[in-house]
């Protein structure tokens, strides 16, 4: 958790509304508060007025994709956690970076339990 931030709750960032739709409602009944939007600029305006404790996004959207949204928030949120999920495959060296700036790369279709399990880790 970013401690000048505040607010308690999961930023979910993804332009595919019924997949973000899903994993909202799956984080809202594992107990996490969730926020969610369907692009890279709208997270970024909404963490001009609060700061998550962790961010989830796609990698693959229009305008600011999840790659360039997590280097965005890395920057201006050092501490905050940052989850990408994405249905692209990943060579070596993409992944390699992604690694670099995110603190987990998760592959679509997401397992439920596994991200469930990484946001209560990640959340904290």
């Amino acid at each position: 958790m970013v401690s000048s931030c505040g607010g308690p709750f999961v930023l979910l960032v993804d332009d595919d509304a019924i997949g973000r739709a899903s994993i909202a409602r799956l984080l809202d009944h594992a107990g996490h508060s969730c926020i969610d939007v369907g692009s890279g600029r709208e997270a970024l305006d909404l963490c001009d007025d609060r700061c998550p404790r962790l961010v989830i996004t796609d990698l693959c959207m229009p305008g600011l994709d999840g790659q360039d949204l997590g280097r965005c928030l890395r920057d201006r949120f050092p501490g905050l956690a940052l989850i990408l999920i994405t249905a692209q495959q990943l060579d070596a060296g993409l992944l390699g970076e992604l690694r670099n700036t995110f603190d987990e790369v998760l592959s679509k279709p997401v397992d439920c339990d596994r991200l469930i399990d990484r946001v209560s880790h990640l959340a904290v």
